[in-house]
């Protein structure tokens, strides 16, 4: 291989390594602005303020009404197509059936115990819970309007 092939391989390469340093710099500073900014959110769910997240979620389920807990995030573009049906049906069915809508990066204590408790891997996830708190239906990932109003038939029953 001749000097100028060489020299224009080393000029690649450095080319290539500078790249992926201002990347990997932009990417920290994003990094870095999404946890101020999630820090800095309000969560979307929060009740009873003084009771730990685990009295709180029980308080919430077990009210005597059956439960429709909607975990989401709105970096998930499944999740923002799902949320419009959610709130439609907390709208129709808000006398008969308490919705909760836990975005999965709160940081209050009713989101992340509620996270745990219902081992939420994943966005979105519908959770529909009878009313003696008892767990009916996971629904994981989005589905249409129908799917979801059928489950919350059920669980009025």
């Amino acid at each position: 291989m001749n000097k100028r092939g060489v020299n224009l391989i080393a000029t690649m390469l450095i080319l290539v390594i500078s790249a992926f340093v201002l990347l990997f710099m932009g990417f920290n500073k994003e990094s870095e602005a999404s946890k101020q900014a999630e820090e800095t959110k309000a969560p979307e769910v929060k009740i009873h303020k003084d009771s730990a997240g685990e009295e709180q979620l029980n308080l919430y389920i077990r009210n005597g009404k059956p439960t429709l807990l909607y975990f989401t995030s709105d970096y998930c573009r499944d999740c923002q197509e799902v949320k419009p049906v959610i709130e439609s049906l907390k709208k129709k069915y808000e006398d008969q059936v308490d919705v909760l809508i836990v975005d999965i990066r709160a940081s209050d204590a009713l989101s992340k115990e509620a996270i745990k408790q219902y081992r939420v891997l994943g966005v979105p996830m519908t959770v529909f819970v009878k009313k003696d708190g008892s767990k009916y239906k996971v629904v994981p990932g989005s589905y249409p309007e129908e799917t979801y109003e059928r489950h919350v038939q059920a669980i009025l029953k």
